[in-house]
């Protein structure tokens, strides 16, 4: 299995664990054996599942398996600056999503992480693209 692969798999999982554990703290919140309101986590926890691990999980397995390209835009580079964007947009809206942050600061906080995301997204695609072949 390719390191990158490796790195995106590993990533996911990870981000799988942090979501089952913010769950874990929302139940406890939710049931009022920890103190407060569960409703500021459900978003962070949302993100968590499906671009952290669901997304990611999805990339590092097409990036394992899919052929491997002879030329073209089809770098490992391209897919390595799409792992940090992604990954840097997912802790951008973790960190603003749910705090007590100047609106200001947030609001321009969530747009750079939707900007970083979405890029990470054309970057993926730009690398399956030149991998898919016809027959």
């Amino acid at each position: 299995m390719p390191r990158l692969a490796r790195w995106l798999i590993k990533t996911a999982l990870l981000c799988l664990a942090m979501a089952l554990a913010l769950g874990a703290v929302r139940a406890g919140q939710m049931s009022g054996v920890l103190p407060g309101s569960a409703a500021p986590l459900w978003l962070p926890q949302l993100h968590l599942l499906t671009v952290g691990w669901l997304t990611q999980l999805i990339f590092g397995v097409a990036f394992w398996l899919f052929p491997t390209p002879d030329r073209g835009l089809a770098s490992a580079r391209l897919v390595w600056v799409a792992y940090g964007a992604l990954n840097t947009g997912l802790l951008l809206r973790l960190a603003c999503e749910p705090t007590a942050l100047p609106a200001p600061l947030c609001r321009w906080g969530l747009v750079a992480s939707a900007l970083l995301q979405w890029t990470a997204s054309l970057l993926f695609v730009l690398h399956f693209w030149c991998r898919v072949r016809p027959k």
